[in-house]
């Protein structure tokens, strides 16, 4: 973003000021008042702020990711996905992040694969069904999870194989992208 920076007000005096001069086709017409009285200096955004409003409009975000912002608050067991590759097969790992994709095959006998995106890349996340049960309103509908599991290298795929999960808080200020289920 940043394309009207050269208008030297920040991102939120410019979001202020377009709502106080622009009017949708299908609105009342706007009364010819002074708004100048209107224009207040707001405090700029903070990196959180500027993220959630880039989701808000694009539903992603080309300055930050919510994982590379929350990391910092995570405790340092929680594994990046740029980490995953360099451990060994059979490593019990936490990774967190948003969750990208949701599948639960009908040929999949209950299984359920996710697909987890943190700051670094993407992890695969497969959950047993009895897994699932346990944890389904986590795995069917948050958008941020947390997930231990064990570290699996089977073919050149690299998977975590759930073993239980968290959710993982973000403040109420992100809305999240939506997820794509299947099945």
């Amino acid at each position: 973003m940043g394309a009207f920076d050269q208008f030297g007000l920040n991102r939120r005096e410019l979001q202020w000021q377009l709502g106080l001069l622009y009017r949708p086709s299908n609105s009342q017409l706007a009364l010819p008042l002074p708004v100048a009285q209107d224009m207040v200096a707001l405090p700029e955004m903070t990196d959180w702020e500027r993220m959630a409003a880039d989701y808000s409009i694009l539903a992603l975000s080309p300055d930050y990711h919510p994982m590379g912002l929350m990391r910092p608050r995570l405790h340092e067991g929680i594994v990046s996905t740029g980490h995953l590759e360099r451990l060994p097969d059979g490593t019990q790992v936490e990774v967190a992040g948003l969750v990208v994709c949701r599948q639960r095959p009908m040929t999949a006998k209950g299984f359920v694969f996710m697909l987890l995106e943190d700051e670094f890349g993407m992890a695969n996340v497969v959950v047993n069904p009895q897994l699932y049960e346990r944890y389904r309103s986590l795995v069917r509908a948050e958008p941020f999870v947390l997930v231990r599991g064990e570290l699996q290298r089977r073919d050149g795929t690299t998977n975590v194989i759930a073993q239980g999960f968290s959710l993982l808080r973000v403040p109420c200020s992100l809305t999240a992208p939506p997820t794509h289920n299947f099945g």
